[in-house]
């Protein structure tokens, strides 16, 4: 249990890690993520008890050695977490002025929080995807591998933050926006690793 432990508290952490280094930017920027951070994860946590709900059957089919069941699982969870997560994507770009509104969001963060849920909101389909693979692979007993690629994409995350919200390297110092991007960027990656991981 300590891998599958490890590796959720990474995902929420993803989002106090950009607060933490954008502090140096502006407490500004501090304050948008933070509101930002309430409804990212809350959908985060919602894909991810849908994705535990898999594990549950899949280690049922499994040890009922039926193969034909754990693929059509596979397929359907896929199906029906990815839509979820388009219609996560779709609220938090479309309406995300709305959304804050609902919760009091004061008007001096609510353009940096905008921004942030709004690039957010364009890797929740990949964040569907990770936790739904996430998910099986722990039916199979492979907790280590997805609590290492959860590691991975942190300290990723991390160095995409050092050089997106200062502008290192030749890249442009894209504050708030620069997080989002980098966290976005970062799934993307670990979505392909433990896709590979899957895959074998």
């Amino acid at each position: 249990s300590l891998p599958i432990f490890v590796e959720l508290l990474l995902q929420l952490l993803v989002g106090n890690i950009d607060q933490i280094m954008l502090s140096r930017f502006s407490q500004a920027a501090v304050a948008a993520i933070g509101n930002a951070n309430q409804i990212i994860n809350i959908i985060i946590i919602v894909l991810t008890l849908m994705a535990s709900a898999a594990l549950v059957l899949n280690s049922q089919y499994l040890g009922a050695h039926d193969t034909k069941r754990t693929y059509s699982l596979c397929h359907v969870v896929m199906l029906v977490i990815g839509v979820c997560a388009l219609f996560s994507s779709f609220l938090t770009i479309c309406f995300p002025r709305f959304i804050f509104g609902l919760i009091n969001v004061p008007d001096d963060v609510m353009d940096g929080a905008v921004s942030y849920l709004s690039i957010i909101g364009l890797g929740f389909i990949l964040q569907g995807f990770y936790v739904t693979l996430a998910a099986i692979l722990r039916s199979y007993g492979r907790v280590k591998e997805v609590m290492i690629t959860a590691v991975v994409m942190n300290l990723l995350n991390i160095v995409g933050n050092a050089i997106l919200i200062n502008g290192l390297f030749f890249f442009p110092q894209m504050g708030i926006s620069g997080a989002a991007v980098s966290t976005d960027i970062s799934k993307l990656i670990g979505l392909v690793m433990i896709y590979i991981i899957f895959r074998q």
